[in-house]
């Protein structure tokens, strides 16, 4: 309860993300993670103090232990993901089938995350560079774009659906650079 009323409060009050924006809203919906985390620290700081308490008690040991384990036992079936390969399939068939020196441009770090494993894990098709779409909308993202993509024009500040002086289209993006490399738009 603390670990929620902490997020709540703390990262919820002062983050200020607009969710309005799917970004923010993604990154928002990730997040209960880690006050999950901090609760299941703090009850095993609990079960860590009671055995502190009492430690001569091989009956609360033993119940702990069976309960473990019995969480253990009854879900391992459903949240066993050892045999899941949906992303690796998908990232696969998507960095095979692009034209050599190819831009991916693409939404959500799950695509682009999953394409980037395949690239400096196992190696393959170095020439190939994903560009997240997402981070276009932030400033910073120009730089790193420009120094990691050579001859990629990004052709303005930001990335923003309405274009102004300093910002620029998706169609800005591909009128720039469709001439110099074959593109693709994931998701």
């Amino acid at each position: 309860a603390l670990a929620f009323a902490f997020y709540g409060i703390v990262f919820q009050g002062f983050a200020n993300l607009d969710l309005s924006l799917p970004l923010y809203y993604h990154v928002q919906s990730r997040m209960w993670i880690l006050p999950l985390l901090l609760l299941i620290l703090m009850a095993g700081w609990g079960v860590f103090d009671l055995h502190r308490r009492f430690p001569r008690t091989r009956l609360l040991q033993g119940v702990f232990g069976l309960v473990l384990v019995a969480g253990l036992a009854f879900n391992w079936r459903v949240q066993d993901q050892s045999k899941r390969d949906f992303f690796e399939r998908l990232g696969r068939t998507m960095i095979e089938n692009v034209e050599p020196n190819a831009k991916i441009l693409m939404r959500e770090d799950t695509y682009v995350n999953v394409l980037r494993y395949l690239q400096n894990v196992e190696g393959l098709r170095p020439d190939v560079h994903m560009i997240p779409l997402d981070l276009l909308t932030f400033p910073w993202m120009k730089s790193l774009v420009e120094l990691h993509v050579p001859g990629f024009i990004v052709p303005g500040t930001k990335m923003h659906y309405d274009p102004g002086s300093d910002r620029f289209t998706v169609r800005q993006l591909l009128e720039a650079n469709i001439e110099k490399f074959p593109i693709y738009v994931g998701k």
